[in-house]
């Protein structure tokens, strides 16, 4: 019963953490994703926001099945060209023969490109944390990535500020 009342990210929740004030504000809270101005957890690590330098983006590997499509792909067309050239040409070809010709170029590279669709790369947010390159967060998910991403970097803005509640545009910085 304690997962099922999500807070939306703009609430305020309470924390029995060490360190972190009793009320915090979260700038992202998901099955296994807190950010906070004070704290930056996934999966159980835990990383403390304002120790977090120099975020990126990663794109990770191609999945190996849609590679593999786009390499028979590339290799039967050298296939057939190889052929062609050394045979009587196009003309001297059947019906059934043309057929077999572009299933062999494109039966895989369809497989290449429904495979990027459903198995796409992952994107991975990495960091400095210590003077180490970290990956903080992984996702398949393109839009819970920016969602953590962009919350991460509205919870070091709010720390930065001190927990400031008021909008940025509001805030004079030369004002002392």
């Amino acid at each position: 019963m304690e997962n099922s009342a999500r807070y939306s990210p703009r609430s305020t929740r309470r924390y029995a953490s060490p360190g972190v004030a009793p009320t915090s504000r979260v700038a992202f809270d998901a099955a296994d994703v807190i950010v906070t101005p004070q704290y930056f957890e996934v999966g159980g690590r835990r990383w403390p926001t304002s120790e977090l330098a120099g975020l990126r983006t990663v794109r990770g590997p191609f999945d190996q099945l849609t590679v593999r499509a786009v390499v028979a792909s590339g290799v039967s067309l050298l296939a057939v060209f190889a052929a062609l050239s050394f045979g009587n040409g196009m003309h001297a070809l059947g019906a059934a023969a043309y057929v077999v010709i572009g299933a062999a170029a494109f039966v895989p590279m369809l497989l290449g490109v429904v495979g990027n669709r459903t198995r796409p790369r992952v994107f991975e947010l990495w960091g400095d944390y210590q003077g180490m390159s970290v990956r903080l967060f992984v996702s398949d998910s393109e839009r819970q990535y920016g969602q953590v991403s962009r919350a991460l970097v509205r919870a070091q803005e709010m720390a930065k500020l001190g927990g400031v509640r008021a909008p940025v545009s509001s805030i004079n910085p030369y004002a002392m």
